[in-house]
C-alpha cells in the first residue's frame, strides 16, 4: 500500500480457528477439529519483504521513504492468543477491521510527505514493470516426461479421454456430454505444463487431432498471437477462462 508519506506491506493470513504466538517465533494454529498445526512466524516473512523492498528502492535512488509492515488476519472469527503473559501478541498482528486505524496512525506519525504525487505514480509504475511472475517447470519439478501426459481433449464432466470432434462439437463417448469449447482446457494445460508457444503440429499431437485445418481453425478462433509464417508459425498461448461445463464465459471467446 503506497501513499505519499509511507509504504505499508500487508501480509494477509487466511487462518481459521485459534492462532497462538509463542516463544522463539513459533506460531501454532488450532483448527475447529482441535488439531494443532505449526507455522513459521509471519512477522519474519514481512520483515524480509520490508528489507528487500527497501534495498530495491535504494537501487533506484529512492531514499527517505519509510516502509512499514503489518500481518493482517483476514477472518474476524479467528482468535489470536499469546502463549503466555510473558510473550505478548506483537502489535504488528492485526485483524482486517483494524487496518484503517493502523493506516491513520501512520499518517499522523508522518506529517510531511516523502514523495510528491508525481513521484508516487512513477514509483507505482516502476513496481508494476519490475513485477516478474514466478515460473515453475512442473514436469521438471515432479520428474515427469512430457510423453507421460494424457493426450486428447478430456471430458469436463466425467474426465473420459479423448472426446471426439464432429461437426464443430466435442462429444464424450462415455457420458455423451457435448461442448464446443472443451479443447480450451487442453490449451491451458499445454501452456501450464509444456510451453507457452506451440505449432499446429505440436498441438495436433497433444489433442489427438489429425486435420491441420481443424487445428488451425481452433487456434485462430482462440485469437492467440502468432509468430512466423506457414509451417514455422507458432502460436503464443495464454490462459483462457473456462466454465465448469467446458464452455467459455460470454465475456471471452
Amino acid at each position: 500500500l503506497l501513499t505519499t508519506k509511507f509504504g505499508l506491506i500487508l501480509e494477509v493470513k487466511n487462518w481459521h480457528g485459534t492462532v497462538i504466538f509463542g516463544e522463539n517465533g513459533q506460531v501454532t494454529r488450532i483448527g475447529d477439529d482441535g488439531m494443532e498445526e505449526g507455522f513459521s512466524n509471519p512477522i519474519a516473512q514481512a520483515q524480509l519483504q520490508q528489507y528487500r523492498l527497501q534495498n530495491w528502492l535504494q537501487t533506484r535512488n529512492i531514499s527517505g521513504f519509510p516502509i512499514y509492515y503489518v500481518v493482517v488476519i483476514s477472518f474476524p472469527s479467528t482468535i489470536v492468543k499469546a502463549y503466555s503473559e510473558q510473550v505478548p501478541i506483537p502489535p504488528t498482528i492485526i485483524h482486517a477491521n483494524q487496518l484503517l486505524q493502523k493506516t491513520r496512525q501512520l499518517e499522523q506519525l508522518h506529517q510531511q510527505k516523502a514523495l510528491t504525487s508525481s513521484q508516487l505514480h512513477h514509483l507505482s509504475r516502476q513496481i508494476i514493470r519490475a513485477h516478474t511472475p514466478v515460473y515453475v517447470n512442473v514436469l521438471e519439478k515432479y520428474q515427469i516426461n512430457a510423453t507421460e501426459l494424457i493426450r486428447g481433449v478430456i471430458c469436463p464432466v466425467c474426465s473420459h479421454t479423448p472426446m471426439m470432434r464432429d461437426h464443430h462439437m466435442w462429444t464424450c463417448k462415455t457420458c455423451h456430454h457435448q461442448s464446443r469449447d472443451a479443447h480450451l482446457a487442453a490449451f491451458n494445460d499445454y501452456f501450464l505444463l509444456i510451453n507457452r508457444y506451440v505449432t499446429n503440429q505440436q498441438m495436433r499431437t497433444f489433442l489427438k487431432i489429425d486435420s491441420p485445418y481443424v487445428m488451425k481453425y481452433l487456434l485462430k478462433k482462440a485469437q492467440f498471437n502468432t509468430h512466423g509464417k506457414t509451417k514455422s508459425r507458432k502460436y503464443e498461448l495464454r490462459i483462457t477462462p473456462i466454465q465448469r461445463n467446458g464452455s467459455t464465459k460470454k465475456s471471452g471467446i
